[in-house]
This record gives C-alpha cells, sequence and structure tokens, in this order.
C-alpha cells in the first residue's frame, strides 16, 4: 500500500468518524429534545386534569350546598305550615297547639342551623350524633330518606 492510499484510508477513516459523531450528537440532540416534549405534554396533561378534577369537585361542592340550601327552605316552610297548625288549634286544644310550637321552634333550630353550617360541619355532627346514639341516627336517617323522597317525588311533578 502506498503512501497516498494510506493517506486516503485515513482521510476517509476520519470522516466516517467525524459523520458518526456528528450522527450521535444529533440523534442525542433529538432523543433530548424528543424527551424534553415529553415531559412538557405530560405537565401539561397533568395540570389539565387537576384543573378539570378541581372544577368538577367545586361544581359538586356548588350543587351539594344549593341541595343544602334547599333542604333547609323546605324544613323551614315545615316550621311556618307547623305554627299555623298551632294557631288554629290554640282555641279548640291549648296543649296540642303548645305542643305543636314547640315542635315548629325545634324544626326551625334545625332549619337555621341547616343553613348556617358548612357540609362538613352538618357531616361532622352526624357522625358524632351516630357514635354517641345509633338508634337515633337510624330513624333520622329513615325519617330524611322519606322527606327526600317526598321532595324529589313532588319536585318532579
Amino acid at each position: 500500500m502506498s503512501f497516498s492510499e494510506a493517506s486516503r484510508i485515513n482521510s476517509l477513516a476520519a470522516s466516517s468518524r467525524d459523520a458518526m459523531t456528528d450522527f450521535a450528537g444529533r440523534t442525542k440532540a433529538a432523543a433530548d429534545d424528543a424527551m424534553g416534549r415529553a415531559g412538557e405534554a405530560l405537565s401539561e396533561g397533568q395540570k389539565r386534569s387537576s384543573e378539570l378534577a378541581g372544577g368538577v369537585a367545586q361544581t359538586l361542592r356548588d350543587g351539594a350546598e344549593a341541595q343544602k340550601n334547599a333542604g333547609a327552605s323546605a324544613v323551614a316552610s315545615l316550621a311556618r305550615s307547623a305554627r299555623e297548625a298551632a294557631e288554629n288549634l290554640e282555641g279548640s286544644a291549648p296543649e296540642a297547639a303548645r305542643l305543636v310550637r314547640s315542635s315548629a321552634d325545634a324544626v326551625e333550630r334545625l332549619s337555621t342551623r341547616l343553613k348556617d353550617q358548612s357540609l362538613s360541619d352538618i357531616a361532622a355532627s352526624v357522625a358524632s350524633l351516630a357514635r354517641r346514639q345509633p338508634l337515633l341516627a337510624i330513624g333520622g336517617g329513615v325519617v330524611a330518606g322519606i322527606v327526600l323522597g317526598r321532595l324529589l317525588a313532588s319536585s318532579n311533578r
């Protein structure tokens, strides 16, 4: 092999090495860019998911709060009806009127508590009552179920 052939082979080898180094650098840069974009896309997806979940949770809280307020209004209406019944009973059955009025007062206090307390406070109060007096909690659940069923049935008409 002559010097010119060896020089040419050496030059080709250097060119190949430079091309491989350049290719490796470009490949690494492309891979790094792809990883960076994938990370950004993942981060954006997580951010949007969090925003969506937060919006759904807020919508559920708002709906539950509206239902709580509607329930409190229905309870207040029941208290007003009981007071009217007590007034009608006053002349013929004063003792019954007193009992109905006392019940109306208790129902009115319940309505006020429902309006004034947050949903989490109400849930904590119910849980505490259920631990202290389970039979009362079961009875209250039955009564609440009946009342809610009637409210829902009347709202569908």
